[in-house]
């Protein structure tokens, strides 16, 4: 497979310097907010952050998967365990279903 026609964009490069077809999606796709629910790679997130917040390169969301190993403060363990966030392209998400509520 010849590689020379091939054109490569670093994550970093500025927006005019993308491809024209892939501004396109981009500009065209509709960004994410704290709060919406998404998917990555089959896995179920919550964005907690988004491009402009302290820590979020540009063009990524911040997503929390929640926390497995929680236990509830009056219970046993201590309750405050440090939540891991993970920033990732925006593009990766998926905006998940609607949530089934329960009461």
């Amino acid at each position: 497979m010849a590689l020379k026609n091939a054109h490569f964009v670093r994550w970093d490069a500025p927006k005019a310097a993308r491809p024209l077809a892939w501004r396109y999606t981009r500009d065209m796709h509709m960004a994410l907010s704290r709060g919406d629910l998404v998917t990555l790679d089959g896995r179920l997130a919550v964005v907690v952050g988004v491009e402009g917040d302290p820590d979020v390169p540009e063009e990524h969301v911040a997503i929390w998967y929640g926390g497995p190993n929680t236990a509830q403060s009056s219970g046993a363990g201590s309750g405050d365990a440090a939540p891991v966030v993970y920033t990732v392209p925006e593009e990766y998400c998926k905006r998940a279903p609607s949530p089934e509520l329960r009461h």
